[in-house]
């Protein structure tokens, strides 16, 4: 069996044609353009955030204390701003790379989108179908954008439907992944700080991301987390709030299909999985556990992983460390996976996957809330 081998293009769903060029550059980012970029998005995150809070204050966009809430104090929301703040400056320089400009551009589409929705669901307040047309709203834009590669041997006719579909769940689970995830101080920012990297890792050791700019997006995107965590690491003075939540699922949503376009190995992007598997296992883990309690899926609950942990006695930054922790595990699990057969790869990626869904069981993770151990063991 060829090592990670490419298995072909494929099917393309959804390619634009402004996408096609960029996707079919070739050579890779400089490695100093790349650190430059990271300090670079740091910066401006720490600066826009900064900004951004004070505007939170202005307009009253704070989060107040309350039963699903682990601060005893307002905190200002719209930290996601920062992020969208570093996040142009990747986009700019993928636009400058010449072939990447058109993808840079239709890209602010799927990422303006999510971020006004999660700002409008902070301001305003928005039902759960408001939401998820919202949110598969991005997921077809981002369909539109780029490709997903499919199996050769899937009929076009079928392909043509599950490749768009695929990008579409990849956005609502994400999304609702990340904003599950932003409960205590740090954890959104470090999980997502964690599967920026390795997606960065993954698009640029694979030498298929090129001037596509999978790896500066990625690397604008934990430049710009690290920023954010300045004001938000223990205790928080902002949060990313639904508009940060939405645009950070969204990016890693577009990272992980540019991780399954035609020129990516297999295993490369079977490791891509892992390296957005807190997120999504968190979703997955509260849909379980509302579903046994015979509860809406959409109503809150304190029954999270690190409200567990809390509850059987962690501090909220052991807590959430722990929690950052188990990413860079999975984001590990990942990037071990480059370097495997397909079969190597879709075998440890998935025993990591069954692992995490034992472990969770063991833990009492997906037990209803009320039924929850004290403490697993």
């Amino acid at each position: 069996m060829v090592r990670g081998g490419t298995l072909g293009v494929g099917r393309m769903a959804g390619l634009s044609p402004l996408a096609s060029p960029v996707l079919a550059g070739t050579g890779a980012w400089p490695p100093w353009v790349l650190a430059g970029l990271g300090v670079g998005a740091a910066l401006v995150g720490i600066v826009a955030t900064y900004g951004a809070m004070g505007l939170a204050r202005r307009v009253g966009l704070v989060d107040h204390p309350g039963r699903l809430k682990v601060q005893d104090h307002p905190v200002p929301y719209l930290g996601g701003l920062g992020v969208a703040a570093a996040l142009a400056l990747g986009l700019g320089l993928w636009a400058g790379a010449g072939s990447g400009r058109g993808t840079a551009l239709v890209l602010l589409a799927p990422l303006a989108l999510a971020l006004g929705l999660g700002v409008t669901d902070d301001a305003r307040g928005l039902t759960p179908w408001v939401r998820l047309a919202g949110e598969v709203a991005t997921g077809l834009l981002v369909a539109w954008a780029l490709p997903v590669r499919l199996p050769a041997a899937v009929p076009a006719a079928l392909s043509s439907v599950l490749g768009p579909a695929a990008a579409v769940v990849a956005v609502v689970v994400l999304v609702n992944g990340c904003n599950m995830v932003d409960g205590l101080d740090g954890l959104a920012g470090g999980v997502g700080t964690v599967s920026a990297v390795g997606l960065a890792v993954i698009l640029g050791a694979s030498g298929a991301g090129g001037l596509g700019g999978g790896p500066v997006l990625a690397v604008a995107l934990g430049g710009g987390l690290v920023g954010f965590l300045v004001w938000n690491h223990p205790p928080a003075r902002v949060y990313l709030g639904d508009g940060g939540a939405y645009l950070v699922g969204t990016v890693l949503a577009v990272l992980l299909v540019l991780c399954w376009h035609g020129g990516m190995t297999w295993s490369s992007s079977l490791g891509a999985l892992a390296a957005v598997a807190y997120p999504a296992a968190e979703l997955g883990f509260a849909m379980v556990r509302r579903y046994r309690a015979g509860a809406s899926l959409t109503s809150g609950d304190r029954g999270h992983v690190y409200d567990r942990m809390t509850s059987w006695g962690w501090s909220p930054p052991l807590a959430s460390a722990a929690c950052i922790a188990v990413q860079v595990a999975l984001a590990g699990a990942g990037l071990g996976a480059m370097g495997l057969p397909t079969a190597g790869a879709a075998a440890l990626v998935g025993g990591a996957g069954v692992a995490l869904v034992l472990a969770a069981t063991w833990s009492g993770l997906l037990a209803p809330t009320e039924g929850a151990r004290s403490r697993p063991g």
